[in-house]
């Protein structure tokens, strides 16, 4: 087929749907993120390569990968994409007021989300998402979201942060430990514990090894959970010990739940937690007023743990 630049565009959705196999590394993931069939991905993919008259997606050793034609149109997608969505918001006739959508990490949305939702209240309506930081930092990046809550720091050159509070780590021990309720707890004498970890790939898990690692903690588990409760449950249950974060503490070591907490000595490790929006937001203005809210709504309910 002859291609003529003249005469052919991508259209909206098969732009949607070849930067979303590339984000999620395969069509039924990507399937999933976009709320469309698989069948209507491969469609789209489809279509695009038969204008275009080559492929932009093979399989490989790890799923789906650009072709060299592809990873070259990749990032014309990209800003093609956010050029729509920047022109949509700007359109709207109260922009990100309308809905804010903040996506949050798993170790911060069961226990942050809840209290911002109740602190903002009718203030601003809210459309909430659970990832994994690298895909909240590519959902910022195609506007897909307006606000991340995560860890910092966070790197990547297209992302602003504003950071919130520290949030201090604790053991998590059975209410039976010898350790429950104790403090100045030595992490050099946690090797007699196994310590459980969350699964990989989260960022909680990074930091949980290198606090490990600095202690010279050898004795861990991989309990290969997606969240802390199942990790906080394995540890009720007599399985071993976990590095818990403040924030949690609330929710997972509460009454009845067969959970105690357990101080660590100083100095005390802990993860620095920020909201994260994109540089090239369309309102950012507004986003950051909003990040303002969200910091000082978070501050008195967090306040042992805010720099």
């Amino acid at each position: 087929m002859d291609f003529d630049r003249r005469k052919w565009h991508p259209t909206y959705p098969q732009l949607r749907a070849f930067v979303a196999v590339t984000q999620e590394g395969s069509f039924g993931a990507a399937a999933n993120a976009l709320g469309i069939s698989q069948p209507a991905v491969s469609v789209q993919i489809r279509d695009m390569e038969a204008a275009l008259g080559f492929p932009l997606l093979q399989r490989g050793s790890r799923g789906v990968e650009l072709t060299s034609v592809g990873a070259g149109l990749i990032p014309f997608a990209r800003r093609a994409l956010e050029a729509l969505t920047d022109f949509t918001t700007a359109a709207a006739p109260h922009g990100v007021d309308s809905v804010l959508r903040l996506g949050a990490i798993p170790t911060l949305a069961p226990y942050l989300l809840p209290k911002i939702v109740a602190g903002l209240g009718n203030k601003i309506s809210l459309q909430l998402s659970e990832q994994r930081t690298d895909v909240l930092i590519n959902s910022l990046r195609d506007h897909s979201i307006d606000l991340a809550l995560l860890a910092l720091p966070i790197t990547n050159p297209d992302i602003e942060t504003m950071e919130l509070f520290t949030d201090t780590f604790h053991l998590a021990v059975p209410v039976d430990h010898p350790w429950a309720g104790a403090t100045g707890v030595n992490l050099g004498d946690v090797n007699e514990f196994p310590v459980l970890l969350i699964e990989d790939g989260h960022c909680l898990r990074g930091q949980a090894e290198e606090i490990c690692a600095n202690a010279k903690i050898s004795n861990t588990y991989d309990v290969g959970a997606a969240g802390l409760a199942t990790v906080c449950q394995m540890v009720a249950a007599g399985n071993g010990v976990t590095l818990l974060p403040e924030c949690a503490v609330e929710l997972e070591a509460r009454i009845g739940t067969g959970i105690a907490v357990a101080q660590i000595a100083d100095p005390q490790p802990f993860r620095t937690i920020g909201l994260a929006w994109s540089k090239n937001a369309v309102q950012k203005e507004r986003l950051l007023e909003l990040s303002a809210s969200i910091k000082q709504l978070l501050v008195p309910i967090l306040a042992t743990n805010v720099k």
